[in-house]
């Protein structure tokens, strides 16, 4: 076909033939490698993630299971089972004090709903939710979702315990404004990979820690779109209503994010979240692609060096071959072909040899037949001289012949004229015969008339019988003549 590249040599069409189907396996091979690395590198990873958050979380479940724990106790107590606050105040004061990092204040407050605080102002919380649900019976803790304090404007939630007399009644609640201290502590201290951070929605999705902290108790996650994020309200949906899992948005920088999130146990509903650049998360799997593909590379060169080197192996012996075949049809017929191994280059020596050997042993032969042809020739030669000799003779003796033809024309027109003559003498001797008959028939009548004439005819047969032998010599010598 025109136009389409043909490699002229054994080498070249190895290196066409071969290497560009060499590469097309490995640039399969490579792409699947690079496909399942990524998905397996990137499940690995979120499962480490998943783990780190799992961790994480379980570490906030124990530590909100130790405040329910502190409040429970203190629940217990006689002093706050007295519902009197003045009994009450000193000795929760100093447990405000004793554990100053989480608790902020505890307070106290009856079935009307009106409190007394360790620090601030009293005041009625009969319309909050954690009152109404403790006091209620509907359950015997509650956590509420952070808020930010009124009185210290530290950022706190609400954790309250109802308190039973001996008949198990309700007779209030006590509470506590814990510090979100500790929380954002724990999510603070999450690290993955370089950049990746640590960050907890409460139910509504409202950041309560995070490591930018104008987010905290700002902004939700849902609401991080109208920042310059994208995909955050899915993502924000998939958070709040999955117990764990991982998604992907993308950040006000343009990043790809993939954020990881695990619900944290005896919460509202709060999650504890991971986020990462996604092609930090993947850093590991493109270090594993990028070691493949020079891996590949690797391979190809070395490949394309064997099959060059193959190449040669093959071709040169090739080239050995057609240049001492090369030599060998320019008529040097001492050359040999050798053959080393038991390939078919090697097959094809030792057959050129062999055809070398009866090459040579034909020659041979046919030297030996030129020379007895060159002997033959020698002979042919005496002989042909010889034939010239004797055909020169035979010309001389043509000649001769042809003279003696000339000579036998002659003498057979002497012959002719001879015959002529003889049928000449022939008609005489017919007509001596006629004559003779006459004569016989007269003797005839002279021997009836008597023994007188008897010695004339007898004369007369004597003269016939000559005249007759004559004849007869004569046409003889014509014959002869002939």
């Amino acid at each position: 076909m025109k136009g389409v590249y043909r490699p002229k040599t054994t080498r070249g069409k190895i290196l066409l033939y071969f290497l560009p189907f060499t590469i097309g396996l490995l640039a399969m091979v490579t792409l699947f490698i690079y496909l399942e690395s990524n998905k397996i590198v990137k499940g690995s990873v979120l499962e480490s993630a998943e783990k780190l958050t799992e961790s994480k979380a379980s570490e906030i479940t124990e530590w909100l299971r130790g405040r329910m724990s502190d409040l429970g106790i203190l629940a217990n107590t006689v002093e706050v089972r007295s519902g009197d606050w003045n009994t009450m105040k000193d000795f929760l004061a100093n447990e405000a004090r004793v554990d100053s990092e989480n608790y902020e204040n505890f307070f106290y407050a009856g079935l009307d709903g009106n409190y007394q605080i360790t620090l601030g102002t009293p005041a009625n919380i009969s319309d909050r939710e954690y009152f109404r649900a403790v006091i209620s019976g509907n359950v015997r803790r509650y956590i509420s979702n952070p808020v930010v304090s009124r009185a210290t404007g530290n950022q706190v939630f609400v954790a309250a315990s109802a308190v039973r007399d001996e008949n198990q009644r309700p007779i209030g609640i006590i509470a506590s404004s814990i510090l979100l201290r500790r929380i954002t502590e724990i999510a603070s201290g999450i690290r993955l990979g370089q950049t990746g951070y640590g960050w907890i929605v409460d139910s509504t999705g409202m950041f309560i820690a995070h490591p930018n902290s104008d987010l905290v108790l700002k902004m939700k996650i849902a609401d991080l779109d109208s920042i310059g994020y994208k995909g955050a309200a899915e993502s924000g949906k998939s958070v709040l209503s999955e117990r764990s899992g991982a998604s992907e948005l993308i950040n006000n920088k343009g990043e790809t994010l993939s954020i990881i999130y695990q619900e944290i146990a005896e919460s509202p509903g709060w999650r504890l979240g991971v986020s990462i650049p996604t092609k930090e998360l993947m850093a590991k799997a493109e270090r594993l692609n990028l070691f493949v593909i020079i891996a590949m590379l690797v391979v190809i060169a070395v490949i394309t060096f064997l099959s060059i080197v193959v190449g040669t192996l093959i071709v040169k012996p090739i080239q050995q071959l057609s240049e001492k075949i090369l030599l060998f049809g320019d008529g040097n017929l001492t050359v040999d072909f050798p053959s080393i191994g038991r390939d078919e280059i090697a097959g094809m020596g030792k057959t050129l040899q062999e055809m070398a050997h009866r090459l040579r042993a034909s020659i041979r032969s046919m030297h030996e037949i030129s020379k007895s042809l060159s002997d033959s020739s020698k002979e042919m030669t005496g002989i042909s001289d010889t034939t010239h000799r004797n055909a020169s003779k035979v010309a001389s003796q043509s000649g001769k012949i042809d003279r003696n033809v000339q000579n036998t024309s002659a003498s057979i027109q002497e012959v002719t004229s001879g015959i002529e003559e003889l049928a000449a003498s022939a008609q005489n001797i017919s007509k001596s015969a006629q004559d003779l008959t006459k004569q016989t028939e007269e003797v005839s009548q002279y021997a009836k008339n008597g023994e007188v004439s008897m010695s004339n005819i007898l004369e007369i047969i004597r003269r016939t019988a000559k005249q007759t032998q004559e004849s007869a010599a004569f046409v003889k010598e014509l014959s002869d003549k002939a």
